[in-house]
């Protein structure tokens, strides 16, 4: 369960929960749901969040990967996903931190976009992305611990992203969310993105749009 979960559902609908402890090779799915990660190019291992996380290095495209299944293929629904991250290094790129998501098979990606915000996108599946939210700015500083939520809301029609618990910055969306086989990545993405350079702890992706007490709860944990 969850060290902090005041309502009690932080279990319901979560397809994927990896607390990314592992020195090295597969991470497990904490779910039990067998969501289990492929070490690309030697992913390590340094202090976390909570106790261990996921070290990337940028220069040798390290990632943690899963074929795609029905658990992470979304399509037009109300689905969220939050990570702790930690960076070491700026760049004048998009960096990757957890996405579904190449140039003709976009499902859903949470970046970092410089100088210092997050942007959280979700696609169409065929190419063109149907909306995309930006953190304020300032959000990311270097070697601290930051949490981010990124959500999609097929009712309200906005995808949606808060940082440390905070405002939640929206835009609108212009058509429906797809659904793709796309490769479901930490670290890096399928097209067209930086990797990311630093560490990743605790990633969660859930079926419904988690409340402001349950990321309340997460960032609090």
């Amino acid at each position: 369960g969850f060290q902090m979960d005041t309502g009690g559902n932080l279990q319901d609908n979560l397809v994927a929960y990896w607390k990314l402890e592992e020195a090295s090779g597969t991470r497990l799915d904490a779910t039990g749901r067998g969501n289990n990660l492929t070490d690309v190019n030697t992913v390590t291992v340094a202090a976390g969040r909570v106790d261990s996380a996921a070290s990337f290095a940028i220069a040798t495209t390290e990632a943690l990967t899963l074929a795609s299944n029905s658990d992470v293929q979304m399509g037009d629904i109300g689905f969220t996903v939050a990570a702790w991250v930690f960076q070491t290094s700026t760049s004048d790129q998009q960096m990757a931190i957890v996405t579904k998501y190449a140039a003709a098979a976009n499902d859903y990606a949470l970046r970092w976009l410089p100088p210092s915000r997050f942007n959280w996108v979700v696609g169409d599946g065929a190419g063109s992305d149907v909306g995309g939210a930006i953190s304020a700015s300032g959000s990311l500083p270097l070697n601290t611990w930051t949490f981010a939520v990124g959500w999609h809301d097929p009712v309200a029609n906005t995808v949606n992203i808060s940082v440390n618990a905070g405002a939640v910055n929206s835009a609108a969306t212009t058509g429906a969310a797809g659904s793709t086989t796309t490769i479901f990545m930490i670290g890096s993405q399928a097209s067209a993105v930086t990797p990311w350079d630093g560490r990743v702890d605790e990633v969660g992706i859930w079926k419904r749009i988690l409340t402001a007490n349950e990321r309340a709860d997460l960032y609090k944990a």
